[in-house]
């Protein structure tokens, strides 16, 4: 049920132009950090196709965000 109501927000998300904004995580074109880690994992290599690009933790969106819930 999830899995289908996701695929259908991403399916309008789509057709209006629209992306759903990350709460920490920024795509970004290229990484240096990335550039030197993926060397080290046998193999390596970047499947755009897979991770939908290359994603950086955004510190001051981390700050900034509001707790999705109280425990």
């Amino acid at each position: 049920l999830i899995e289908n109501q996701q695929r259908e927000l991403r399916k309008r998300e789509k057709e209006q132009g629209s992306e759903w904004q990350r709460r920490f995580f920024n795509r970004v074109p290229n990484s240096p950090r990335f550039d030197a880690m993926i060397h080290q994992v046998p193999g390596g290599s970047l499947e755009a196709d897979k991770t939908n690009g290359v994603w950086e933790f955004d510190p001051a969106k981390a700050k900034a965000a509001n707790p999705a819930y109280d425990i």
